[in-house]
C-alpha cells in the first residue's frame, strides 16, 4: 500500500528469487539461489561418483545464495 504506515515497519523478503517478484508492487527483494552452479556441481559429484565409486565424496556442498534488495524491504534499524 503506497504511503501506508505499515511499509515503513515490516520488510518482506522472498526466496528463489521467482519472476514476478521483480514485477510486484512493491517489487519483493529475495534470495537468489546459483542454480547454474547447483547443478553442474551436482553432475560433477555424480560423474565422480560413477568413476570411482569407492571415493569419498562430500556429504555436504553450500554454495553462497545472493541477496537481490529491492523495495519490499526498509533501511536496517538498530
Amino acid at each position: 500500500m503506497p504511503g501506508s504506515p505499515f511499509r515503513a515497519m515490516f520488510s518482506v523478503v522472498g526466496f528463489d528469487d521467482i519472476q514476478s517478484a521483480e514485477y510486484a508492487t512493491p517489487s519483493l527483494t529475495t534470495v537468489r539461489q546459483p542454480l547454474v552452479e547447483m547443478g553442474r556441481r551436482g553432475a560433477q559429484v555424480l560423474l565422480e561418483r560413477i568413476a570411482a565409486s569407492n571415493k569419498d565424496l562430500p556429504t555436504e556442498i553450500v554454495m553462497a545464495p545472493e541477496l537481490i534488495a529491492r523495495e519490499s524491504t526498509g533501511p536496517v534499524r538498530s
